[in-house]
């Protein structure tokens, strides 16, 4: 909308234009803990460096896999106790979203 003084109006002004981006966030590295974990201990996937330049908060989607193969209905950084058995592969995929 131009300037007015009451009497009259001033020219209109049009700015140049911006896109706002935003920066993919960083993660050094994930670890599961505990490592002495037994079936009775429940599994923590932990991002380590979290990094987000535009101060986004992280979230997190979480695939586990016990033995190569997918849990399904698990999707948190917890791995509840129990669902691992003696002697069985645990590990984590961690992405953002």
């Amino acid at each position: 909308m131009p300037c007015h003084d009451g009497e009259a109006f001033g020219q209109v002004y049009v700015s140049n234009s911006a896109t706002v981006v935003n920066t993919p966030p960083t993660l050094d590295g994930v670890i599961l803990v505990p490592l002495d974990a037994t079936v009775e201990t429940p599994l923590t996937c932990t991002p380590i460096g979290f990094n987000d330049a535009d101060g986004d908060e992280p979230a997190y989607t979480v695939d586990w896999f016990v033995n190569s193969a997918q849990v399904t209905g698990q999707k948190g950084l917890v791995l509840p106790a129990g669902i691992a058995k003696k002697s069985q592969s645990v590990f984590c995929h961690l992405t953002f979203g």
